[in-house]
């Protein structure tokens, strides 16, 4: 059989109306992180979504993917 894939969004997608905090918050992040996106966009992640759902991910398991913008190669053990 199948297994369903679970995507969780823990991240904060910017609206039309975005408030000039929110503007000076994106660019604090946006000079902090290694890729330089202060979010994860849909399109970011749509390519991963979709080969989670293919056949090709059959044997893909247990694993998760963190959309970070490269902050995680700031976490150290």
């Amino acid at each position: 059989g199948r297994y369903a894939q679970t995507i969780r969004t823990g991240g904060k997608e910017p609206t039309g109306d975005v408030e000039q905090d929110e503007r000076a918050a994106a660019e604090t992040q946006r000079k902090e992180l290694p890729l330089g996106v202060p979010w994860v966009e849909p399109e970011d992640v749509a390519p991963l979504v979709v080969f989670l759902a293919s056949e090709e991910a059959r044997m893909v398991s247990g694993t998760s993917f963190a959309a970070t913008g490269g902050d995680s190669a700031n976490i150290t053990a």
